[in-house]
This record gives structure tokens, sequence and C-alpha cells, in this order.
């Protein structure tokens, strides 16, 4: 986009001005008026490439610009754009801070000041070509002060403060009875790396930026998990269970989740408990031969919905609603939840 830049130019200073900087002609092509009082403004085209200016500065993060459907977690959107926008004031130039938020526990005791306790990673990021990069940052375990409106099913929060543990000794005061459950969390790098490259994607996706790819500070450039921005969460029935509690699903579905969202164009609309019958002998059997060298002894099921896309591809057939969809998952005791199948039986 061009602009026109105004140049006042000294009455007496006009001839010397053009003669020195351009032709009589250029002069001649030049905007010019007069001012009463001898001064004269000269209108030139301005042939800065502001397009081109912009197209590398990073847009302020957002919480509710990522996940603005309903059912979003009113407190960690609070603790996303608390973090972002406090802390973007101390950004450099076009880099953007990009929180990622580890919530491991909240005491909602005083509603005027809920304390949010968890691991929460601050970094700078940049655009380099295609790729979202990391220049500075870390991770800093603390709590969150906020402020809690409405009662405690349907509450908003609103971030206030933030005390942060920048000592080990600090955050062993600060967190408390968390400490033992931050130091297990920020142990688990290769889940922290995928959460924050989910939340890149999520970024990337919801600002239409041209960036495909992500590189956290010290690795090498990945590309961008599958964005599950403005997705709408489908409908989950947990059914009643005496061998897992709604977190333990939660991981699970999580697992879901990543395979489906990459299915291009389809859209989920409901997730099943298959129920505790569903961890039998037969059934364990089968997941430990699907993958080799596994000892799983818990296995759970759940059945989904969802719709095709329009056109079809791939093994949908078009516009179609899918019902029954089986999903299983196996894991050994302690141990994470694995994706064994999906599909049809």
């Amino acid at each position: 986009m061009k602009k026109l830049l105004a140049v006042t130019i000294i009455g007496c200073l006009t001839f010397s001005f053009v003669g020195c900087g351009k032709s009589n002609q250029e002069a001649n092509n030049a905007q010019t008026s007069t001012e009463v009082d001898g001064t004269e403004t000269v209108l030139k085209e301005d042939e800065t490439d502001y397009a081109a200016l912009n197209e590398n500065v990073l847009p302020l993060f957002s919480y509710n610009t990522l996940y603005s459907f309903e059912g979003y977690d009113s407190m960690e959107a609070a603790a996303y754009d608390y973090l972002s926008f406090d802390y973007d004031m101390e950004c450099d130039g076009e880099n953007v801070i990009i929180p990622y938020v580890d919530i491991l526990g909240a005491d909602d005791t005083n509603a005027d000041d809920v304390l949010v306790y968890g691991n929460y990673y601050l970094w700078q990021y940049t655009k380099n070509a295609d790729t979202i990069e990391a220049v500075s940052g870390g991770s800093y375990p603390g709590v969150i002060h906020m402020e809690m409106i409405g009662d405690k099913d349907n509450a908003l929060y609103s971030a206030n403060s933030f005390d942060e543990g920048l000592t080990d000794e600090d955050t062993k005061e600060i967190m408390g009875d968390y400490y033992d459950a931050y130091i297990e969390a920020n142990s688990d790098q290769e889940k922290i790396e995928t959460e924050i490259a989910q939340v890149l994607a999520d970024y990337v996706s919801a600002n239409n930026l041209q960036i495909t790819k992500y590189k956290l500070f010290g690795q090498d450039a990945k590309e961008l998990p599958a964005s599950h921005a403005g997705v709408i969460p489908p409908d989950i029935n947990y059914g009643s269970s005496e061998l897992y509690t709604v977190e333990e699903m939660d991981e699970a579905i999580a697992l879901i989740y990543d395979e489906f969202y990459t299915w291009e164009g389809c859209e989920l609309h409901s997730i099943e408990y298959a129920g505790d019958e569903c961890n039998n002998e037969e059934n364990l059997e089968w997941a430990n031969s699907m993958v080799e060298g596994q000892n799983f002894t818990q296995y759970i099921e759940f059945t989904s919905s969802f719709h095709s896309p329009v056109e079809g591809g791939g093994a949908w057939e078009p516009d179609e609603e899918y019902e029954d969809y089986k999903w299983s998952l196996a894991r050994a005791d302690g141990g994470e939840w694995q994706l064994i199948s999906w599909g049809y039986a």
C-alpha cells in the first residue's frame, strides 16, 4: 500500500531543494501547496511497501480468537490472556508472547482471590519465512491470582497478578502442596512440547498466517500439527465407571482428538464411553497382539459419531453421518494410553 508523505519546506529554500534532489520534470509532477506564512508543502508518493513490512509482524495472542466456542475453559482463558497481554509489553519489535498454560490445581475458597497453581511457559516468538520460531523465554511455575465472577458451575474469571517462582526455594514456598505435581509435570518434556506445538498450530490457523512449521528454542524446525482452533467440541458421555476417572478418560479422548482432527473436512459430533465391561481378557489379549513388546493391563473403548466431508474423499462417503464408530486404547498400569485402532469391527 502506498501513502502520500507531506514534507514542509521553508519557502526561501524551495529552489535549492528542487535543484539538488530532482529534475524539473520531477518537481513539476510533485503536488505542492503554499501556505499563508510562505511555507510550501510538497506531497510526494511514498514508495514504502507497508504490506511487506507488516508481513513478519505477528498479531497479539488471544485465547478467545483461538477457542471462541461454547464450552471453553474460562479459568484457562483468563490465565492465557493475562500472561499474553501483560508480558507482551516486554516483547521486542515484531515478536509476540505466546503462552502455554498447564494448570495443576486451584483454591477457590475466596472468590475474590482464587489461587491458580500451574506451570506457565512464556516464550517470545518471531516469524522467519514459513516458520514461527521461539527466540527467548522459559517456564515460570507459580500462582495466578484471579477473581471468580458468578457461581462456580458457570463462573467467569479475571486474572490480576502472578506470583512466580524464580528459584527452587521460591517455587516450593509458592506451590505448597502442588510442588510435587509441578516437578512431575515439568519432567514430561515430550508432552509439554506436543501441547506447545498444538497452541502454536491453533494460533497460526486462527490468525490465517502463512506458516507451516514451528521451531522451539535450540531445536530444529518441525511441521505444525493439525489445528484445533475454532473446532466445536463434541458431546461427551462419560457414562458410569468404577475403573476410570473422568480425568483418565479425558487423557484417552485427547488421543482420539489428535487422530480425528487430521481428517480434513470431518466434523466430530459425539464421543461415548463404551463401558467397564470392555476391559476384559479378550480385548487385552487382542491389544497386546496389535503392539509388539507391550504388556497392556487396562483397555478402554469409546464410540463416536461424526459427519464426513460434503465432497467425500478418502475412505468416506460424501456428506454422510457415521455412528457407533469405535476407538480402542490400552495402557499398562500407571502408564499412558496408546491408541490401538479405530473404525468398524
